[in-house]
Order: C-alpha cells, then sequence, then structure tokens
C-alpha cells in the first residue's frame, strides 16, 4: 500500500518544512513534493494606516465613519469564547455564507469544531475577536466582527462576518482595518497570515506583503511515484480514497493549542485551516516536526 504525511498550506521556505522533508539514511527516504504553490497577503510590523490608505481611500474613509459612527473593541478570554463567538455565529448567518448554507451555525459537526477551536484558544489566551459595534442598537450592537488567533506576535485571521444592513459603510473593509491597526500598535514583532491570495479585493491591497505557501506531500510507505502523482492533483482541500493519508493539519495546532493528540477522524482539511497554519509559522517548528513525523511514521 501506500500512505504519505501532507501539509497543506505550509510556508516553502519554512524550517518545518525542511526538516519535515530532509532524507533520512537513504537518499529516497523522505523527499518531499509540492502542489498548489500560491502567494498569501500577510501584516508585518511595519504595516501603518497612513501607508496603506491613499488620500482618496482616507476620505471615503472618514465619510463613512461620519454617516454611522461605529466603537472598536476587542474581546478576549471567557468573553471572546462566550458573547463573542455566538454573536459572531449570528453574524456570519445574515451574511452570504448564510444563504449559500455553509454558515458555521447551519452545520452541527463544524459548529462543534469552531466551538472546541475557540474554547481551547481562549483558554490560552491565543483568541481575539475585533468587534465593530453600533452603541444605536439594542441587543447585539455587534455590526462586524473578525475571529483571530495569534501566539507571540505570529497568528492568523481565521473568519470574518457583518451584518448586510450596514452594507453601505463597508463594515467589512473597516472591521479588518481596525484588527490590522491593532496588530501593528501591539508593538511586538508581528507576523499575521490573512490566509488570503493576493488577488482578494480587501486583503490584497490592504496587506501588500506576500509570502509563499504550498502543500508538501512526503511519502511514508510505497513509491515516490506515487507521491508525485498525489502531489499533482492535491490541493489541501479534498482527499482520496485510494490512499491511507496522515494530515498534519489539525494535529499540528492542537499540538500547539491543547498540548494533546489530535482525532484524527474529525479532521477536515479546510476547518482545520487555521490550526495549520497557527502551527507552521514557526512556533516550536524543530519538535513540531519531530513529534508529527514519528505519529505519522505509525501511519506508515
Amino acid at each position: 500500500g501506500f500512505s504519505a504525511l501532507t501539509c497543506p498550506m505550509l510556508e516553502t521556505g519554512s524550517a518545518l518544512a525542511t526538516t519535515v522533508s530532509r532524507p533520512g539514511n537513504r537518499p529516497d527516504d523522505r523527499a518531499g513534493y509540492w502542489s498548489g504553490i500560491a502567494e498569501r497577503a500577510v501584516l508585518t510590523s511595519d504595516w501603518t494606516q497612513a501607508t496603506a490608505l491613499s488620500a482618496q481611500r482616507n476620505k471615503k474613509l472618514r465619510k463613512m465613519q461620519r454617516t454611522i459612527p461605529l466603537v472598536h473593541r476587542v474581546l478576549r478570554g471567557d468573553a471572546a469564547r462566550d458573547e463573542g463567538f455566538r454573536q459572531f455565529c449570528e453574524l456570519e448567518a445574515m451574511g452570504w455564507k448564510g444563504a449559500a448554507g455553509s454558515a458555521l451555525k447551519q452545520s452541527d459537526k463544524a459548529l462543534a469544531y469552531a466551538s472546541e477551536l475557540v474554547a481551547s484558544h481562549a483558554a490560552k489566551d491565543t483568541l481575539a475577536i475585533d468587534s465593530l459595534d453600533d452603541p444605536q442598537l439594542s441587543g447585539n450592537q455587534s455590526v462586524a466582527m473578525v475571529i483571530s488567533f495569534e501566539i507571540a506576535g505570529r497568528g492568523v485571521v481565521w473568519k470574518i462576518g457583518h451584518n448586510t444592513d450596514y452594507d453601505a459603510v463597508s463594515p467589512g473593509y473597516q472591521v479588518i482595518l481596525a484588527a490590522s491597526g491593532r496588530f501593528a500598535a501591539e508593538g511586538t514583532p508581528i507576523w499575521i497570515d490573512s490566509l488570503a491570495g493576493p488577488e482578494h479585493p480587501l486583503v490584497g491591497w490592504l496587506w501588500p506583503q506576500r509570502f509563499t505557501v504550498g502543500t508538501l506531500v512526503v511519502p511514508l510507505k510505497g513509491s515516490h511515484a506515487a507521491a508525485r502523482t498525489l502531489s499533482g492533483f492535491y490541493q489541501g482541500e479534498t482527499r482520496s480514497d485510494k490512499w491511507q493519508g496522515f494530515c498534519a493539519s489539525g494535529f499540528a495546532g492542537s499540538f500547539l493549542a491543547q498540548g494533546a493528540p489530535y482525532d484524527f477522524s474529525r479532521c477536515c482539511h479546510r476547518q482545520c485551516r487555521p490550526e495549520s497554519n497557527l502551527a507552521w509559522i514557526g512556533v516550536g517548528g524543530q519538535a513540531l516536526a519531530d513529534v508529527i513525523l514519528n505519529v505519522a511514521g505509525k501511519f506508515g
């Protein structure tokens, strides 16, 4: 049979990529094959709103802020896990994801996974939810929210939702801008993965810096030709029933966030995206690579 370790959306030049795919005792023991190479927008410490926005965009922003003044707040810990996440799910369901049937609230499995993920990061104080609120509203005053995970200045922007009744003042744009300013003002070196490509209509121009990611396929048992074939069509979002695969995405994030083994039967590449990216960006890279290879070897 054939088995492989897959690392979806891994930074191509990272130390972890080099470690995972380095040769063993024989030259062909463990060579990695890349596919789906792409650039993504990233926020770093030198980002400023003044340089990111043109004079025309600043003028439009001030007009929107005068039209409906929104208040920025940041939720962390229990407040983010409970009130913040509940309000986010309501907002997401009101937008295009709700209309498409893909909002978290519309899938018990997705909601359970996301709730567990949010709770684990809230307990470690690595969860933040930026919210823009309309004080004139009764009840849920949030009109736009973005969820992010951060560890030691590195992190990912995971999900965004907004109230479509406020589209005239671009609440999604405003909340990303507010979150960007918060990231940059934290005073420590930052590296925030947008999870968005360079052609994204908002983050693509708002965050001009780029880094390169791809899906790394490492053969554990069987022919390297099979690994090369697999890497040719594997896009990090689907799996083939014809091979035994070990997806490192969820395991990597669980290793960092919880220090506990991951339930591989629940692994879904799309939902594991925030965990995998948070792990890949370098926290404990060597130790993480060793643990992944050790566990993955059991699948070989």
